[in-house]
């Protein structure tokens, strides 16, 4: 079993970009981030793989093509700089046992972190660095 969680409580992942939706078709970052999600979605580490962005997804047909996509992995609206909604969304039951959060660039840790300190303190905290143009550019 994941140490994660124990046999009680099922696992659940929730991957925060304020500004962005995994576009596998259009840069190398979003064909990572996308099989990330995938990654965790179809593995037993855990049971519930959360995508949420600032952006809300007007466009049905976007919305349907990133749910072929990620098909396991659920996506939802989670603006920033609205701590009423955010205490709202990490109290919700979706994400009762949440047990990490990956965020995905500098920015939607500083636009979200402080609410996970604050409502749950015990949730691993995980910043990825692919976007980091330093490593790139030394990585050369």
């Amino acid at each position: 079993k994941s140490k994660f969680h124990d046999d009680d409580e099922s696992g659940n992942l929730l991957v925060l970009s304020p500004t962005l939706f995994p576009e596998p078709d259009a840069s190398a970052a979003g064909v990572r981030t996308a099989a990330l999600l995938n990654h965790f979605a179809a593995g037993d580490i855990f049971k519930n793989v959360h995508y949420g962005c600032g952006l809300k997804e007007d466009d049905q047909v976007l919305h349907a093509k990133r749910k072929i996509q990620m098909p396991n992995v659920s996506i939802d609206h989670v603006p920033v700089n609205r701590s009423t909604f955010m205490k709202e969304f990490l109290h919700s039951k979706q994400m009762k046992n949440l047990n990490a959060v990956i965020f995905d660039r500098f920015f939607s840790e500083e636009a979200y972190s402080f609410h996970f300190y604050n409502e749950k303190p015990n949730v691993l905290r995980i910043l990825d660095m692919q976007d980091m143009h330093s490593l790139r550019f030394h990585r050369q």
